[in-house]
């Protein structure tokens, strides 16, 4: 509790068993926002607070492209801790693929650093008869997007001549639109711009290992998890193919 002013000097106040002047607690409290000030002003990145960093802004491509590419490279691998076999999958991985969207720093509150996201669904195949990966994708749209099209190719460790006959990796490349409206209530549309890709399976089928001198096939082996995520930074580039490079992630079987 609060003790009455002792001589017109300074008032004192009861802490547990603690006493505490007024003139200390001033102090204090001056220290606490002169460290919070300056938390805030180390992190600032280009103006903006580090907190706000994500905030979207227009990156357009030249030539009028709106779109842009994201990539991600997968690999299959038994125990790479210690012997790092290439494994081939014997059907399909399954991949949940989601751009984010985030609007301006400055645009009306609360409308601003909102993101906005559009997942798409993506189906990933070897074929021994075609010697080639191919791949699906379900809510990607070829003329109104905002996600055009997701390509595949070969990437990692394969092995056959003239024709591939084993393969142990792949690239997927997504085509994304570079900006997309995002409606806020009060304000209506306002553009958010792509700051990120997130890539997360959702069914990563059994497969075999492969003897890569040989290029044959051997034993059954199982993935030790149907999860795997990884998220596509950038930088995201502007051309649409293969020879894009990003992020990769490990499929690990045991």
């Amino acid at each position: 509790m609060a003790l009455p002013s002792q001589g017109g000097t300074k008032s004192i106040v009861m802490v547990g068993e603690t006493k505490v002047t007024r003139s200390r607690v001033l102090v204090f409290t001056g220290v606490l926002v002169a460290t919070l000030v300056a938390g805030l002003l180390t992190g600032i990145v280009g103006g903006v607070p580090e907190a706000l960093a994500a905030c979207g802004a227009p990156n357009p491509c030249p030539g009028g492209d709106l779109s842009r590419t994201s990539v991600l490279s997968v690999y299959h691998v038994y125990d790479p801790e210690y012997t790092n076999v290439a494994v081939e999958p014997n059907t399909t991985d399954y991949w949940d693929i989601t751009p984010v969207w985030a609007t301006a720093y400055d645009d009306p509150s609360p409308c601003d650093c909102v993101e906005t996201t559009f997942p798409v669904s993506v189906a990933v195949s070897w074929s021994d008869a075609n010697h080639a990966w191919s791949v699906s994708c379900t809510g990607c749209n070829a003329l109104y997007g905002p996600v055009y099209s997701v390509g595949v190719c070969l990437e990692g460790s394969y092995c056959g001549s003239p024709t591939v006959d084993n393969s142990t990796g792949y690239k997927l490349y997504a085509d994304v639109e570079e900006t997309y409206l995002y409606y806020c209530a009060g304000y209506g549309y306002v553009p958010a711009y792509l700051v990120r890709v997130e890539y997360d399976s959702t069914a990563v089928d059994d497969g075999n290992l492969v003897n890569l001198q040989a290029c044959t096939e051997g034993s059954s082996v199982s993935p030790i998890s149907q999860s795997w995520s990884q998220t596509d930074y950038g930088p995201l580039e502007c051309t649409y193919d293969c020879s894009q490079s990003g992020p990769s992630v490990t499929i690990e079987y045991e």
